[in-house]
């Protein structure tokens, strides 16, 4: 059922770079060298950011809510995990080692010669056979232009209408500083990641009145379509202990080739039903559909929803974008409850914001973490472009294993590839896929599979895990994609891994 539609017009603007650069990871020194010889925390991390549109006292409750669940429960869809043979699907295509930032937050861009991986603290090239071509440190790679703010929360892409790659993310300075918010945007110079980017810095602080005072911006969302470069991102005040506003960047993308940024800027955003919006995340859009399509969930007091938010942004003639947006019923879904690790300990699971949204074939494709049978679980959902009604969903569960962040790519053939972290008492926090054969039954879902296995368990404080997996279409092999997700190396370790699925 589709609720009332909520539209906005966009604030227009021409937004000059703080700062332009360049950027040559290819002829870069290794990242180690780069690590040491970079004036860095020793132990650095993304600013914590645990508030959300709804009251702290509420956040705090489904927190103590969730806790561990070590008593096996039915799950929705039972599935039964399998390793996945070691050459050949699951194969690394690249990885990168723990760069002392937590969490890793894995974004992945697959180009015709060329594989971009990035985490919190790293960007590496490498080509189609996994070859490390180069690599920079997050802070270096944006280095010319994020005047000394610390980077974090990358998200990348590779636009198959421009052949360009598209590598983001935000920086902040740290407590004490002067205040300062940025959104950090590279673009490849070619075709090819080797070749190089161009770098911009763009300032993203907004005004929130006297009540808030100036906020600053938290884990961008990236997505693209044939006209627009579009950025989601969340909005934090500096001096109160609560959430802003969700917003959206729309930039023509002829005019980001050319180092410019006019589009709109859509901010203080709200669901049709007149809650705060949080994360919303535009596609990655194949084709040339008329829109650019944006997902949503809704976190709400209780921790259980039952709709997502479908938005569309329409260019006119002018080149001015327009936002609407409406409310889509899905099956329930509510907050994940924390993992168990083998020896008995918490990890994080996240909570019930967007993982991932692709658009292809006139199909919304979207995932996040959710819950069933008292285990945190995958609930994905596939949606009509043009009359934004639910085609199929469902929910990937299992008795004993806590999936979460997930990410997705339906191929050009009508499968559906996932990929999202494992954890449970027999299973170190791993790396897992499945597929959807477009034969399966609506709702429906291959086995979970095992793709790369950690070890240990994680001892992070705040056992903290995720923020993101990321997952790519393979723009010369049309049956295939890749995927970049993080694992458990040992202790407070990680690593990641790029993996064909």
């Amino acid at each position: 059922m589709i609720a009332s539609i909520r539209s906005y017009r966009a604030t227009s603007f021409l937004m000059q770079p703080l700062a332009v650069g360049s950027c040559q990871p290819c002829q870069a020194r290794s990242v180690m060298a780069l690590m040491a010889g970079a004036p860095e925390p020793s132990k650095p991390k993304r600013p914590i950011t645990t508030r959300y549109p709804i009251a702290a006292a509420a956040v705090a409750a489904l927190r103590r809510r969730g806790g561990i669940h070590r008593a096996p429960a039915k799950a929705t869809q039972r599935v039964a995990l399998h390793a996945l043979p070691s050459a050949g699907t699951g194969k690394a295509l690249g990885r990168i080692g723990d760069t002392g930032w937590f969490p890793a937050d894995c974004a992945l861009a697959v180009g015709k010669t060329d594989l971009v991986a990035a985490v919190n603290g790293e960007v590496a090239i490498f080509n189609r056979s996994g070859k490390r071509l180069g690599a920079e440190t997050l802070n270096a790679f944006f280095g010319s232009v994020r005047g000394g703010l610390a980077a974090f929360d990358p998200r990348a892409v590779f636009d198959p209408h421009s052949e360009r790659f598209f590598v983001i993310a935000v920086a902040r300075s740290d407590e004490g500083a002067p205040r300062q918010s940025m959104v950090l945007i590279a673009v490849s110079k070619t075709a090819a990641a080797r070749d190089g980017f161009d770098v911009y810095g763009l300032d993203a602080s907004e005004a929130g009145g006297a009540r808030l005072g100036t906020l600053w911006a938290d884990f961008p969302t990236l997505g693209i379509d044939s006209r627009g470069l579009y950025i989601g991102l969340n909005m934090f005040p500096w001096d109160k202990d609560t959430f802003g506003w969700a917003r959206v960047l729309a930039f023509r993308k002829e005019d980001v080739l050319r180092g410019e940024f006019s589009g709109g800027n859509f901010s203080r955003l709200k669901d049709p039903d007149g809650t705060a919006s949080f994360t919303i995340f535009p596609c990655r859009t194949f084709g040339d559909p008329p829109k650019q399509y944006l997902v949503s969930t809704q976190i709400k007091d209780s921790g259980v929803s039952r709709k997502l938010v479908l938005w569309t942004i329409s260019w006119d003639r002018r080149g001015q974008p327009s936002l609407d947006s409406r409310a889509v019923g899905v099956l329930s879904y509510h907050w994940p409850p924390e993992g168990e690790q083998p020896d008995g300990s918490a990890i994080d699971s996240g909570d019930v914001r967007l993982g991932d949204a692709v658009c292809r074939s006139g199909l919304v494709h979207a995932c996040f973490t959710s819950a069933q049978g008292g285990r945190a679980a995958v609930q994905w959902v596939q949606i009509d472009a043009a009359s934004g009604k639910v085609r199929q969903q469902g929910v990937l569960g299992d008795e004993s294993l806590s999936l979460a962040y997930p990410s997705l790519q339906p191929n050009e053939d009508g499968t559906l590839k996932l990929c999202c972290t494992a954890v449970g008492p027999d299973l170190p926090l791993s790396i897992a896929v499945a597929e959807r054969q477009v034969t399966d039954p609506d709702g429906g879902f291959g086995a979970v599979r095992l793709a790369v296995a950690g070890k240990g368990s994680q001892q992070e404080k705040g056992q903290r895990w995720g923020d993101y997996t990321g997952m790519a279409a393979d723009p010369a092999d049309p049956k295939t994609c890749l995927a970049h997700a993080p694992l458990n190396r040992s202790g407070k370790l990680w690593e990641t891994r790029v993996i064909r699925v």
